[in-house]
């Protein structure tokens, strides 16, 4: 909640006002207007507030690093591009976003370490002696 002495309701109060004058009409705005004035006010004083306690001189740990040290090395993606028609067919169109979204966490990359070069059968990181599970079977 937002108190109403705060300098979040105070910005708030003048931002509806400024909306309701620049209006000649002067119409109620809406709820989802409202909402949105106060989002932007809470977002706004949250970075005002975690800028004012970064230290004002860099140090290592807060500067960026140089233009130079940065890469510019494109890496080529291994797999073959997404047909998502092919992937929903049989899928109901309100569930689209589940399954594109399912699809997008667990596709392409490894299940065990997250990396997208390479599967599970093939991690690096998986200990040799750690049997796969047979496809077919899940876990009980």
């Amino acid at each position: 909640s937002v108190g109403v002495t705060s300098t979040v309701a105070q910005d708030f109060n003048n931002r509806v006002e400024s909306l309701v004058q620049s209006d000649p009409k002067n119409p109620t705005p809406t709820f989802e207007k409202l909402v949105h004035l106060l989002e932007i006010c809470r977002q706004q004083h949250s970075l005002s507030t975690t800028a004012s306690t970064q230290p004002a001189t860099p140090s290592i740990f807060t500067q960026r690093p140089s233009a130079v040290l940065q890469s510019n090395v494109q890496h080529p993606d291994p797999h073959q591009p997404f047909d998502q028609d092919a992937y929903l067919i049989g899928v109901h169109p309100d569930d689209w976003e589940e399954a594109l979204n399912c699809y997008t966490v667990t596709a392409n990359r490894c299940w065990g370490c997250g990396d997208s070069t390479h599967y599970l059968s093939d991690c690096p990181k998986r200990s040799k002696g750690t049997p796969m599970a047979p496809r077919g079977r899940g876990a009980r």
